[in-house]
């Protein structure tokens, strides 16, 4: 263990914790496989809680600790913080989808003379790009009323759904 803690986490404060209390989701990242090693692990992503609370990623290496009869007596690890690279990648990822969903749009799009008919024709592209089951466009009237001009799929009732996008307009 760091004698300056982790994760800046004070050394005094990770005595006798388990290396699993500061997994950020437990329930779900197999922990066990680098904390509790029966062989060497190399290069595990996981995510941990800082001392924060804030999702810290790092990519781990493990090895079991043995004794003179081979038993295994505890695990000695090392990581690396990679949040920055993977945040970023996160980020690199997203952009990419939404330049795909645009281009997808214009393309779909830019065949139709039409204007209802390409207001149409984005619902569908953005519903079927996003792999929704439904998307709705809407015009706000003279009078302020919203009215539903394209849409694609099933979607819920008109009215309530109007009430809705109007509210958050406002």
């Amino acid at each position: 263990m760091s004698t300056t803690g982790v994760l800046d986490h004070p050394a005094g404060t990770l005595i006798g914790r388990s290396a699993r209390d500061f997994l950020f989701h437990p329930d779900v990242v197999p922990g066990d496989q680098i904390f509790e090693a029966q062989e060497i692990v190399y290069t595990r992503e996981l995510w941990l809680r800082s001392a924060d609370g804030e999702a810290v990623c790092v990519l781990a290496s493990a090895q079991p600790i043995l004794d003179r009869n081979g038993s295994r007596r505890g695990t000695r690890g090392v990581c690396r913080d990679v949040t920055a690279d993977r945040l970023r990648e996160n980020d690199l990822a997203r952009m990419k989808t939404r330049e795909q969903v645009i281009a997808y749009i214009v393309d779909a799009v830019r065949n139709e003379a039409d204007p209802l008919d390409m207001l149409s024709t984005a619902a569908t592209s953005i519903g079927k790009a996003m792999s929704d089951t439904a998307c709705a466009v809407f015009q706000r009237e003279e009078t302020g009323e919203l009215s539903l001009i394209a849409r694609f799929g099933a979607l819920p009732d008109e009215t309530g759904l109007a009430q809705s996008v109007a509210s958050l307009c406002t």
